[in-house]
């Protein structure tokens, strides 16, 4: 998301910023560049994505989205409304499907565009963990969840005027249920801030970092440990895998096993 921002102010779009600040990846605004600040105009409203057990059970007697519900926020949609009060804008982009609650909010307050960034065709990653779930009474829950969360989504896809996806399969996926326009934008970097070091270590390094409290994150490593690491050493037995991230669970820090390096956080 900052990609895209810097990228705009580069290119001498003027850029404001409504962010949703969640306990999990909470933000304080002073340790925000002050220039940032500036050009910004960067707005941080706490809103508590916390899953509420009680909520959650009773979306089960519910057609609406857990996944959604939580982000639909009083505090935010005042300050949504005094943003679009106070400038004019071009466009608002609408980061992931979880801030699709507010395009009425939008609609009612700004002749905008509005634009869905979508970060993923999110009701896949739910039917695959859904797949993926032994437990029967869970799997049928993570199934509501993802047929709530898909029903959703191809609706909302038909009521934005735009869908910028990051990958060309997402955005070949949305175009099979709308007739919005779309186009794929990949994750984009300034080289030149980069200095990467060029020089091959005789012993190959391999590393995966990723935070693993995102279930596909995780799933995707158990995979690999399960499936492939025993081809792997088989081929290069000093290979070891290094793991970063936060909320490493304790079956892997104590895996014990010699081929996976487990970092955590940094």
């Amino acid at each position: 998301m900052n990609s895209v921002v810097t990228g705009l102010l580069h290119a001498g779009h003027q850029v404001k910023i409504l962010a949703v600040n969640s306990k999990k990846y909470h933000v304080t605004l002073k340790d925000i560049p002050e220039d940032y600040k500036k050009k910004t105009d960067i707005e941080l409203i706490d809103v508590d994505l916390r899953v509420k057990p009680v909520k959650a059970f009773f979306n089960l007697f519910s057609r609406k989205s857990y996944h959604v519900e939580r982000f639909i926020s009083n505090k935010f949609t005042r300050r949504l409304i005094k943003a679009l009060k106070a400038d004019t804008y071009d466009v608002v982009q609408l980061e992931t499907l979880y801030m699709a609650p507010y395009i009425g909010t939008i609609r009612e307050h700004s002749k905008a565009m509005i634009v869905l960034r979508a970060h993923n065709v999110e009701h896949l990653i739910w039917e695959r963990i859904a797949k993926g779930t032994r437990f029967f009474l869970k799997r049928a829950y993570i199934n509501h969840l993802a047929k709530t969360l898909k029903n959703y989504e191809l609706n909302v896809i038909n009521n934005v005027d735009g869908i910028a996806a990051i990958t060309s399969k997402d955005a070949a996926r949305f175009r099979k249920h709308c007739a919005t326009p779309t186009i794929d934008i990949p994750y984009g970097v300034y080289p030149e801030e980069f200095t990467p070091n060029y020089e091959v270590a005789d012993k190959p390094q391999f590393y995966h970092i990723g935070s693993m409290n995102w279930t596909p994150n995780l799933e995707g490593i158990r995979w690999f440990i399960n499936e492939s690491l025993d081809a792997v050493v088989a081929k290069v037995p000093d290979f070891v895998f290094h793991l970063a991230g936060r909320n490493m669970p304790g079956w892997l820090t104590n895996l014990g096993n010699p081929h996976i390096d487990v970092i955590g956080e940094v």
